[in-house]
Formats: C-alpha cells, sequence, structure tokens
C-alpha cells in the first residue's frame, strides 16, 4: 500500500489519556481520511477483527461476538459507507477498505489480531 495512515481515536478515556477498553465500548475513529463506527467488546485474550459484508453493518456480528468476547477482545466496525460510518463521495477500493482497517486497528494500538470477514469483509481479510 505505501500509504501513510493518520488515525484519531474518541471516546471515553482515563487520566493518562488512554482508552480503557475494558468493558464494551462503542468508539468513533478518523483513520484514513474518514470517520468510522467502532464497537471493542471482551476484556482480555487476543484480538480478533471481524469485517462484515456489503450493505450490512457491525451488528451482524451480535451473536459471534457474544460467544467470543469471554476469551477474546472482539473489535467490530462499519465499514466505510455502511452504519454510522463515515460514506465520504467518490469510488471506493480494495486497497482502500484494507488501509481503514489498518488505520482502526493503529487507533486501538492493536499490534497483531485475528481476522474473520463475511463477503466484501473477507476481502478485506485477504488484501
Amino acid at each position: 500500500m505505501g500509504a501513510a495512515f493518520h488515525h484519531r481515536l474518541s471516546g471515553t478515556r482515563n487520566r493518562a489519556g488512554e482508552s480503557p477498553l475494558a468493558a464494551p465500548s462503542s468508539l468513533k475513529i478518523d483513520a484514513n481520511g474518514s470517520r468510522f463506527n467502532c464497537r471493542v467488546d471482551g476484556a482480555s485474550g487476543p484480538w480478533i477483527m471481524l469485517s462484515h459484508g456489503l450493505a450490512t453493518d457491525l451488528t451482524m456480528w451480535d451473536e459471534l461476538t457474544a460467544a467470543l468476547e469471554d476469551r477474546y477482545r472482539v473489535l467490530r466496525y462499519d465499514a466505510r459507507g455502511h452504519g454510522l460510518s463515515a460514506a465520504p463521495a467518490g469510488d471506493y477500493t480494495l486497497d482502500m477498505l484494507v488501509a481503514d482497517a489498518v488505520g482502526i486497528m493503529d487507533a486501538v494500538g492493536v499490534e497483531q489480531s485475528h481476522f474473520g470477514g463475511l463477503s466484501m469483509g473477507g476481502m478485506v481479510a485477504l488484501g
């Protein structure tokens, strides 16, 4: 990709300026030139990021998240142009959608993650 990423996390922060992510958290994240609606569930364990299919949103993962949140920190997001995320004008490329996911992980502080996706989200996972 070679692109520079700009990202910012908005939401509840502790006194040290860090996001507490120990309880379920709804977050607004600025990354890759857009704003994303995200959610983190699960207090501990390895990270797993979930990317939804075309014409859906992060709620498609509600049941799977409930099954995983005792063992994983689950990061899910509304893709660009979906759900409560921004829908900037112009064409969206696969490289852009992959860069969005990377920017979101960077903003949350995720260095390593499992990644699951369905349909469009699966393409992002393989991107």
